[in-house]
C-alpha cells in the first residue's frame, strides 16, 4: 500500500481543481493556425482558453466584447508575429494592445526575429503598413520592459507556450500559502518504483532511442532525395476525432466515412492527439487505438510521442511522472507464443539498441512504461492479428502501470480485430487547408537547408518554392480537381512536394502524379520500411485496371464484392505470373499491404480515392483502345458527362503514344483541322462546339 507521502492531499486536490481562464490574444488572419497551437497547449495544462473563436452574436460592440473577456480571464497569452492589426474606429491602438492593456497578468511569446519574413504576405495590409510597423515594434519594447517575452517559431510554439503556463500555476499556488499543486495532468496513485541500478542503462536507452526515431528519410519514392528530416521540424500537430458511439465491431472505411457517421450520430469529440492521454484518463481507460488511413502519418505521430516524453517529460501528455516510451513496430513480431516479454527482449537485442542482456526483462519488472505499438495492420496473416489483438488487450491486464497506444489502419481494425473497451478508439483526421501549407513550408524549408551550402540562403529558397506549391494548390482548376483531396495526406502531399520540387512545378497532366501516388501506395513505401512488397506497381496496376473500368462503366459504382471483380482480375494475374494465392488473396493483399483498395466490409471492395479508380479505367481504356478503336468513340460520346469527364481527360494526358488523335478521329471524320495553332484529324472544317471544348481541355489543362 502507497504511503500518505505518495498520495494527493485534500488541499492539493482543492488546489488541482482550479480551472484558469486563458485569453488568447493576436491577430487573427496571419496567426489562425498558431492560435490552434496555443489553445491545444492551454488544454493540455487543464485550463480554459478563451477567444474570438467562442465569441456569440450579442448587443456589445465587439471591441467591448474582447476587453470584457480580456479582463475575466485569469491571465492573457499572447502572440505576436509581424503584424500590428485591427485599429477600432476611435481609438488608435490595436485591438491586440487593448486587449493586453486590459489584462490583469499576461505571458507573450514573440515570433523569432531571425525568421525569414516576406513583407507582401507578412505585414498588415494596405497604405498604412509602415505607420503599424513603427506601432507594432512600439508595443514590442512596450511588454518586453513588463517582462522577456519568449521566442518561437512553428516548431516550438506549443511547448514554449505549455511550459509557460506550468510555470506560471506555480507560481499562483504557492502564492495562495501552500505548496505546489499537482498539475491537474498528473495522474495521481502510488509513486512509481524506483530501480537505481537501472538509470544509467535507462539514460543510454534513452539516447539511442531519440537517434533511432528523430528522424524521417525522404526514402521510397520514384524522386528521392538524400537528406534525413528531423520529425520535430517537419511535423504538424495532428487531430482527431474520438468514437463516443459505444458501439462495437462497427468498421469504418476511412477517416472522411467515420467522420461522417460520427458526426451523423452526435458521437465524436475532435481533439489534438497530444490531449489523447487526457481524454483516455478521464474516461478510466489506459490505452489508445488510433485509427487512420494509409499515409495519414500514424507512425510518425508514435514517434513524435516518444521524442515528447523524451524531451519534455511524461508529465506534459497527462501521463504517470517517470514514464518510459519503447516504440515497438509489430511488423517485426515474429513469435506469437511468447508474448510482450520476448518482443520487447527481442527489440532492445537488435543491433540497434545493443542493450545489456535482460534490460527487456528488467524494464518490465520496474514497470511504467508507454507502449507505442505500430501497425497492427502490418500483422499480415488475419489469425496472427487476431491473437495478437487479443495478446495486447492481455498485456493491459498484466502490466496495470503501464499505458499503451496502437495504431492500425482502417482497413486492418475488422470485427474480429478490436480491441477491448479500456483502449479508447481515435481516429486521424485529413490535414487541413491550413495544416497542408504548413506542411510544405516545414518540408522545403528542412529539405532545403538539409542540401544548401549556404544556410541562409536556403531559407529564401525554400520559402519562395513552398509559397509557389501552395499557390499552384489553390488554383482554381487544380482545386476543382480531385487531385487536391490526395494533399490532405501526409505521405501523398509529401510525394506531391518531391514532384514539384524535382521538376520545378506540378506537371499539369495529373495522370503522372496518381502515377506516383499508386507507385508509392504499391510499392515504394513498403520497400522504405523494410517490407515484402506482395505485389509490384507494375503488376498492381495492371490486374486493377479492368476492374477499375468495369466499376466505372455503371455510374455511381465504386465498389464490388471479390466474386464479381473475379472475372475482370484473373485473367490479368494468371497473364502476369502471380503466385501468391486467389484472386480473393491479391484483392486482400492490395488492401491489407497498400491500402489503395478499401474493405467496404468484410466482402466489398473499392478504390481508397475515386480519382484513382478514374485514372486506372482510364489507362484500361487507352490499352484496349490499340485493338477496339470503338471503345475511344464510346468515350467520346460520353465527353461532359460528369461521371466519365475525368476519365477522359486523363486518358487523353496519357502518352508513349498519344491517343488524341485516334480519339478525334472517333469524334468526326479524317480531314486535318488546324486550330489554335494544333493540327488534328477531324471531319474539316472548324471542330464543333464539343471538340473544341477536348481540345481545350487537353491543350490547356493538360499543357505541360
Amino acid at each position: 500500500m502507497a504511503s500518505s507521502e505518495n498520495m494527493i492531499s485534500e488541499t492539493d486536490k482543492k488546489f488541482a481543481q482550479k480551472a484558469y481562464k486563458v485569453f488568447v490574444s493576436s491577430t487573427y488572419l496571419d496567426n489562425k493556425a498558431r492560435r490552434r497551437i496555443v489553445q491545444d497547449a492551454i488544454t493540455m495544462a487543464g485550463m480554459v482558453w478563451h477567444g474570438m473563436e467562442i465569441f456569440t452574436a450579442s448587443t456589445s460592440p465587439t471591441v467591448e466584447e474582447c476587453l470584457r473577456y480580456a479582463r475575466e480571464a485569469d491571465l492573457l497569452v499572447g502572440v505576436i508575429a509581424w503584424r500590428y492589426g485591427w485599429e477600432p474606429e476611435g481609438h488608435e491602438k490595436s485591438i491586440t494592445e487593448m486587449e493586453y492593456d486590459a489584462a490583469a497578468e499576461r505571458l507573450m511569446f514573440l515570433i523569432d526575429p531571425l525568421l525569414p519574413v516576406y513583407q507582401d504576405k507578412d505585414y498588415d495590409p494596405g497604405p498604412d503598413r509602415w505607420k503599424k510597423q513603427e506601432k507594432l515594434e512600439a508595443f514590442k519594447k512596450r511588454f518586453s520592459k513588463d517582462q522577456m517575452p519568449a521566442y518561437f517559431n512553428e516548431t516550438t510554439l506549443q511547448a514554449k507556450v505549455l511550459a509557460a503556463l506550468n510555470e506560471w500555476r506555480e507560481k499562483c499556488e504557492i502564492g495562495r500559502g501552500g505548496e505546489p499543486a499537482p498539475e491537474p495532468y498528473a495522474v495521481s496513485g502510488p509513486a512509481p518504483l524506483r530501480y537505481p541500478e537501472l538509470d544509467q542503462e535507462i539514460k543510454t536507452y534513452c539516447q539511442k532511442a531519440e537517434a533511432l526515431h528523430s528522424t524521417l528519410p525522404v526514402a521510397g519514392f520514384v524522386t528521392q532525395l538524400k537528406v534525413s528530416i528531423d520529425i520535430e521540424d517537419i511535423f504538424v500537430p495532428l487531430r482527431a476525432m474520438l468514437d463516443l458511439s459505444g458501439v462495437d465491431g462497427k468498421r469504418f472505411l476511412g477517416a472522411d466515412h467515420a467522420e461522417e457517421y460520427l458526426r451523423r450520430s452526435d458521437s465524436c469529440l475532435e481533439i489534438s492527439l497530444l490531449e489523447a492521454f487526457r481524454q483516455s484518463e478521464q474516461r478510466g481507460q489506459k490505452g489508445l487505438v488510433i485509427l487512420g488511413d494509409p499515409g495519414s502519418g500514424k507512425t510518425t505521430h508514435l514517434k513524435r510521442l516518444l521524442l515528447w516524453c523524451l524531451h519534455k517529460g511524461p508529465e506534459t501528455l497527462h501521463l504517470p511522472a517517470g514514464m518510459l516510451p519503447v516504440f515497438l513496430p509489430l511488423r517485426e513480431l515474429k513469435n506469437l507464443d511468447q508474448g510482450l516479454d520476448a518482443f520487447i527482449q527481442c527489440q532492445f537485442d537488435s543491433p540497434h539498441y545493443k542493450t545489456p542482456k535482460g534490460f527487456g526483462e528488467q524494464l518490465l519488472k520496474r514497470g511504467n512504461l508507454l507502449f507505442l505499438l505500430d501497425g497492427l495492420d502490418e500483422v499480415a496473416d488475419l489469425s496472427h492479428r487476431e491473437q495478437v489483438a487479443k495478446w495486447i488487450v492481455e498485456a493491459l491486464r498484466f502490466y496495470p502501470d503501464c499505458r499503451f497506444a496502437i495504431t492500425c489502419r482502417f482497413a486492418g481494425y475488422s470485427p474480429t480485430v478490436r480491441l477491448s473497451e479500456g483502449f479508447l478508439e481515435m481516429h486521424v483526421r485529413p490535414l487541413t487547408e491550413d495544416q497542408v501549407e504548413r506542411f510544405v513550408h516545414n518540408w522545403y524549408r528542412v529539405v532545403e537547408k538539409g542540401l544548401a551550402k549556404d544556410p541562409k540562403l536556403a531559407e529564401s529558397i525554400a520559402a519562395e518554392k513552398a509559397d509557389n506549391l501552395v499557390k499552384r494548390l489553390q488554383e482554381p482548376d487544380f482545386r476543382a480537381r480531385r487531385v487536391f483531396e490526395l494533399t490532405r495526406n501526409p505521405l501523398l502531399l509529401t510525394n506531391i512536394c518531391l514532384v514539384h520540387r524535382h521538376r520545378g512545378s506540378l506537371p499539369r497532366k495529373r495522370a503522372r502524379l496518381y502515377e506516383e501516388c499508386i507507385d508509392v501506395l504499391l510499392e515504394h513505401w513498403r520497400e522504405a520500411k523494410g517490407l515484402k512488397v506482395g505485389v509490384t506497381a507494375r503488376d498492381g496496376c495492371r490486374a486493377l485496371q479492368p476492374a477499375a473500368f468495369w466499376l466505372h462503366s455503371e455510374e455511381g459504382r465504386t465498389q464490388a464484392t471479390a466474386e464479381e471483380l473475379k472475372p475482370h482480375i484473373e485473367p490479368v494475374l494468371k497473364a502476369v505470373d502471380w503466385k501468391e494465392g486467389t484472386t480473393e488473396d491479391f484483392l486482400r493483399t492490395i488492401r491489407d499491404d497498400s491500402g489503395l483498395l478499401t474493405g467496404w466490409d468484410q466482402e466489398h471492395y473499392g478504390f481508397m480515392h475515386l480519382g484513382f479508380q478514374e485514372y486506372l479505367a482510364a489507362r484500361e481504356i487507352r490499352s484496349r483502345s490499340f485493338e477496339d478503336p470503338a471503345v475511344l468513340q464510346e468515350l467520346a460520346l460520353s465527353f461532359g458527362e460528369s461521371w466519365w469527364q475525368e476519365v477522359g481527360l486523363l486518358m487523353l494526358a496519357l502518352e508513349d503514344p498519344s491517343r488524341f488523335i485516334p480519339y478525334m478521329r472517333e469524334r468526326g471524320g479524317k480531314a486535318t483541322c488546324l486550330w489554335r495553332g494544333k493540327s488534328f484529324k477531324s471531319g474539316g472544317g472548324m471542330p464543333g462546339r464539343r471538340s473544341r471544348e477536348i481540345i481545350s481541355a487537353f491543350f490547356g489543362t493538360f499543357a505541360d
